[in-house]
């Protein structure tokens, strides 16, 4: 039997609402390019509220290498994230971002769900 993505929208939208008041603000930032210097430019600051766990766990990276992540960082709702962003944690934690994993939703083409481990 499929679950209709909008019954997992209600579900995921629901679970925000109850976990809200637990969710950190996180600062993202989107990468824009390179420098010939090979420093990184970035956007501007974007806080957005994520369910953070610090912990030390496998996952294989986008080279397919298994490594140590140190954070899971859940976003609830539509957020692209690229590997070259940066996310900053509440205490000022961040790392590069191993692996971005996101929950699609059929019904609008966009995500429910966006899960990102850093390193």
């Amino acid at each position: 039997m499929a679950i209709r993505s909008s019954t997992v929208a209600k579900y995921v939208k629901l679970a925000d609402k109850l976990t809200k008041g637990l969710q950190p603000i996180v600062a993202h930032r989107k990468w824009l390019s390179q420098q010939i210097t090979g420093e990184a430019t970035y956007g501007s600051k974007v806080n957005r509220r994520a369910i953070v766990e610090l912990r030390v766990e496998k996952v294989r990276n986008f080279e397919g290498q298994e490594v140590d992540s140190r954070a899971y960082v859940a976003f609830i709702g539509n957020v692209a994230i690229n590997p070259k962003d940066e996310i900053v944690l509440a205490d000022g934690t961040t790392g590069p971002i191993l692996r971005v994993v996101g929950l699609e939703d059929a019904d609008s083409g966009g995500t429910l769900t966006t899960e990102v481990w850093l390193g």
